[in-house]
């Protein structure tokens, strides 16, 4: 893991979706940021024990496993994604209102995997 690199994940992340980032981190199996910009370690926590929950509900219902990521919508056209790197996360809130969602989906979310694999495993 490249700390330096994770940081240029961020940088990035921001790069390319803007002042629409309000928070992000990334953090590891123990469920405390490593990096991050206007980190809430305690938003940081639940999705790192929700992230976890979900998992397992999806394997104990027959379900298909977790993929790379998941999103969850939030009032106030808030959206939270988790990018999900075996045992490492990179959880995201982005605004909605702001009208980026297209470069969310086709750019930052693709551009981000991409970025976390190489930060995390060269």
């Amino acid at each position: 893991m490249n700390i330096s690199k994770l940081n240029k994940c961020m940088d990035d992340l921001r790069a390319t979706l803007g002042t629409s980032v309000e928070s992000t981190a990334i953090w590891g199996p123990d469920g405390l940021a490593l990096v991050g910009y206007e980190v809430n370690p305690v938003a940081v926590a639940l999705f790192h024990e929700l992230t976890g929950q979900l998992s397992s509900a999806l394997s104990q219902s027959n379900f298909p496993g977790l993929g790379r990521f998941f999103i969850a919508e939030l009032e106030g056209n808030k959206l939270a994604v988790v990018l999900v790197m075996n045992d490492y996360r990179w959880g995201m809130t982005v605004d909605g209102a702001q009208g980026k969602l297209g470069l969310l989906f086709s750019v930052a979310i693709p551009q981000a995997l991409n970025n976390f694999k190489e930060a995390l495993y060269g």
